[in-house]
């Protein structure tokens, strides 16, 4: 095994990863009671406070902010109920603006799965589904309309509308008053979810949004160790080892890196200390883009291109494209984040039972993600009907290991999932239609935990990793942060300086042609939202 600070092993074979969650170390204990939560805003406002749930013992506990997910050898056996009973009565009604990334699942008279938690909530779910690609288009088009559905998810895909503050403050339900600090505990699967993703649902210093939390331990680098046993390798614990190790295991038609573009650069930027997106120190804020760690990252990655190091199709990649090739043995390393960890161990099982599957921690610092991919809203209302969609939400983020999370994540038993030999939940052919993605798992979840069905060797690998990784977490300082530049032109700025970073990674532009890539930057927004990020900090801190 190479050592925990840099690459800890896998111990071989495959497995099917659940998507409920992730997580596990190696001597059971419990988790480390949370910190108070801080005050973040005006000294008035304080993040909701962090209560773990207490349900089936995890055979890995969660750190103690649970960031580091839990991790589960086998299904628990004793589900825990973690709500306490309807949310409404007959004939009351919520519903949802979400997007979908696969078929329709059938209508409620013909979803048992469906059917059983409007049960147990004691009202009806509507949902109005749009396709992830157009989702951002409908939602503006029924922003406008001033039709507002009681739930709508925002920031999907990591776009805000512009005036998303303003748009808040006029339309929407602060949530302050019912979440904020202690008052979070009236809905413990809401304040079971980890403290640092509700940083990103602030907005004039007050909450007006949930979090839809994922693993949030970060950004990682896959390898295949059959690559690095083949060359002698047995660890990586600077960036000369890194370097080498890619060197070395380009050979026989195999590269030694593939995938790496300016957008997935997280780990390599880690490796050199670059912030993580945005440094605080003093009140003064610095982008990534501006410092000479990102720089000589950017040089780094482009001698490897320039070497022949990485794999030929790199730049051509679309999303997650390059995971294919990285499981079919093309290339020995490949940037992502611990949550595809578990769905590349997952995909290896049925692709090559012999492909040593692990993830490295960089020898430097590790990029911590907010803790969500996105957010939800609601709709002012009546402080009663606030309350009354706020018990929906809490029982659709219902953690693994209670029957709540069960009915939702897997449906009815005998309709929709049966249990196998070893105890573990398994879709029939009508839950993989009607239940696996189904229009709540979209609007939010639990926290995650790493589980697998078909092999726990997976838990055992994966949890000292994502410990060790969070050992050395680096976080954005602009989290939990509004700038109005941003919001309007954030996404237009980055997607400029993407494509140019990118041009110099593959060898069409020199490297310093990145100083005009950052100067067109500051000139073009990159400075007002530096300085609206500081005017923001300054009077939280205030």
């Amino acid at each position: 095994m190479l050592t925990r600070r840099d690459l800890i092993r896998a111990s071989g074979g495959a497995l099917a990863l659940s998507v409920a969650g992730a997580c596990a170390p190696s001597a059971p204990a419990g988790p480390t009671p949370a910190a108070p939560a801080p005050t973040v805003s005006g000294a008035t406002t304080t993040l909701p406070a962090y209560v773990p749930f207490q349900g089936p013992k995890p055979d890995f506990p969660p750190s103690s902010d649970g960031i580091v997910p839990a991790g589960y050898l086998t299904f628990p056996k004793n589900l825990v109920k973690s709500s306490s009973g309807p949310a409404g009565k007959e004939g009351d009604s919520v519903s949802f603006l979400t997007y979908s990334i696969n078929p329709t699942p059938a209508p409620v008279d013909q979803n048992p799965a469906w059917q059983q938690v409007n049960k147990d909530l004691g009202l009806s779910l509507q949902f109005t589904y749009t396709a992830l690609q157009d989702y951002n288009v409908k939602l503006s088009t029924v922003i406008s309309s001033g039709q507002l559905p009681d739930i709508f998810t925002m920031n999907v895909l990591g776009v805000q509308i512009p005036s998303e503050a303003e748009f808040f403050q006029s339309q929407c339900a602060e949530l302050t008053p019912f979440l904020g600090g202690d008052a979070i505990k009236a809905y413990p699967n809401l304040a079971n979810l980890p403290q640092t993703a509700w940083r990103n649902c602030l907005y004039a210093g007050k909450l007006y949004a949930l979090p839809r939390v994922v693993n949030a331990v970060g950004s990682t680098m896959l390898v295949q160790l059959n690559a690095l046993d083949d060359v002698g390798i047995s660890q990586i614990k600077s960036t000369d080892d890194f370097s080498n190790a890619v060197k070395q295991t380009t050979r026989n038609g195999v590269y030694g890196i593939g995938g790496v573009q300016a957008p997935n650069m997280q780990w390599v930027l880690g490796m050199f200390r670059a912030p993580n997106q945005w440094r605080e120190q003093g009140g003064k804020f610095t982008r990534d883009w501006e410092t000479p760690e990102y720089k000589e990252a950017v040089a780094l990655m482009r001698g490897f291109w320039d070497a022949g190091y990485v794999h030929p199709d790199t730049p051509t990649y679309v999303a997650q494209q390059g995971a294919q090739p990285f499981y079919a043995g093309k290339f020995a390393m490949y940037p992502t984040n611990f949550f595809a960890f578990g769905i590349a161990w997952d995909r290896l099982l049925g692709i090559n039972k012999n492909f040593r599957l692990s993830a490295l921690v960089a020898p430097g610092t590790q990029f911590q993600d907010w803790g969500g991919n996105q957010i939800t809203v609601l709709k002012k209302g009546s402080p009663d009907r606030i309350k009354q969609v706020l018990g929906v939400l809490n029982y659709l983020a219902a953690p693994f290991g209670s029957s709540e999370h069960l009915t939702l994540t897997y449906g009815v038993e005998g309709v929709d999932f049966n249990y196998d030999p070893s105890g573990n939940p398994v879709y029939t052919d009508t839950g993989k239609n009607n239940v696996q993605y189904i229009a709540w798992q979209t609007i939010i979840s639990p926290p995650a935990v790493l589980y697998d069905a078909l092999d726990a060797n997976f838990v055992k690998t994966a949890h000292p990793i994502e410990t060790a990784a969070h050992d050395e977490a680096v976080t954005d300082a602009s989290v939990g942060l509004y700038s109005p530049s941003n919001a309007a032109k954030g996404a237009s700025l980055t997607q400029t300086m993407t494509d140019g970073v990118n041009q110099i990674l593959f060898g069409r532009a020199p490297v310093d042609s990145l100083d005009q890539l950052v100067k067109d930057w500051r000139n073009n927004g990159g400075d007002t939202i530096r300085s609206e990020f500081e005017a923001e900090y300054a009077k939280n801190r205030s």
